[in-house]
């Protein structure tokens, strides 16, 4: 999931919030203008995967969402 800090009516950090209280885990690129140390922090205790800081390129992102998914693909046992 690619989410914006600042949405209306759920912030991405409340949305970040919500997925871990409920126990899901989902792979989550958050994006954001502004982006302080302790934001960063608390985004990523959250379960974020990611936290990229704007503005951003269709290539950077496109190498975030590569990056999130090879840390999440199960490693294949031989």
């Amino acid at each position: 999931m690619i989410a914006d800090l600042n949405m209306p009516r759920l912030s991405g950090r409340d949305l970040l919030k919500q997925l871990h209280v409920s126990g899901r885990t989902l792979a989550t690129i958050i994006i954001s203008g502004m982006i302080e140390t302790e934001v960063h922090e608390e985004l990523r205790r959250h379960g974020a995967s990611l936290v990229l800081r704007k503005p951003i390129t269709m290539g950077e992102l496109l190498a975030a969402v590569g990056e999130v998914a090879r840390k999440r693909r199960p490693v294949a046992t031989a």
